[in-house]
């Protein structure tokens, strides 16, 4: 992997702590959420899976709730559950992304 992509990636996982305070549409988080699907966009295909879990964390609670306002900014439960998901993900790939690169004992 490209040393500045798992810099780029190192970076978006400590910008989740400044990242918690806000909500699903705050557009400090809307562009943090894009510029990460751009750097992941342009990983290896061995990244995948990872690629994918990121892709299918929604940040907002989408589900009906009858008879209540469908969007409470107050109830964050689910934005701050999926960030967290985000931060394991990205971890994650930083840290794979660091074994893939250490040369291979032979």
């Amino acid at each position: 992997m490209d040393p500045k992509l798992l810099e780029a990636i190192q970076k978006k996982v400590k910008d989740i702590d400044k990242l918690e305070e806000l909500d699903s549409r705050h557009p400090r988080f809307k562009a943090w959420q894009a510029s990460v699907r751009s750097i992941l966009k342009n990983l290896p295909p061995e990244f995948n899976n990872e690629v994918n879990d990121f892709k299918r964390l929604s940040f907002e609670d989408t589900k009906y709730h009858r008879g209540k306002n469908l969007y409470d900014p107050s109830k964050k439960d689910k934005y701050i559950k999926d960030l967290e998901s985000a931060r394991k993900i990205l971890a994650g790939l930083a840290a794979k992304a660091e074994e893939n690169k250490k040369p291979a004992d032979s």
